[in-house]
């Protein structure tokens, strides 16, 4: 498969966290991080997995009871996994990451 020549950067749909933190309010990151931007082409799905095979088997990229445009799971790449309401449950708290002591009190 031939090399894409055209940059990630270039792309509207890029941005890094650095520019994210710089850029907006903290809260931004919350929604940056929900974003879409795992989608691929077909055409990229082979080079995708082969780059990224040892994350693909340590790494999961589960989303849960997403709606809109960007909830349609056809271009994702193949790693991405809808979860089930059980699945989801642990991570729709503050809990898993001691939320409640530092995240809630951070908010306006």
């Amino acid at each position: 498969m031939p090399r894409s020549t055209s940059k990630m950067s270039k792309s509207s749909k890029f941005i890094t966290i650095q520019e994210v933190i710089e850029l907006y309010h903290p809260l931004a990151l919350r929604y940056f991080l929900l974003a879409p931007v795992n989608y691929t082409t077909q055409s990229h799905r082979k080079l995708h997995q082969k780059l990224f095979s040892t994350y693909i088997r340590t790494v999961y990229f589960g989303e849960f009871d997403c709606s809109g445009p960007g909830a349609n799971m056809t271009y994702r790449v193949p790693y991405a996994r809808e979860m089930k309401q059980t699945e989801a449950d642990p991570y729709l708290t503050t809990s898993y990451v001691d939320g409640d002591d530092w995240l809630l009190n951070s908010l306006p």
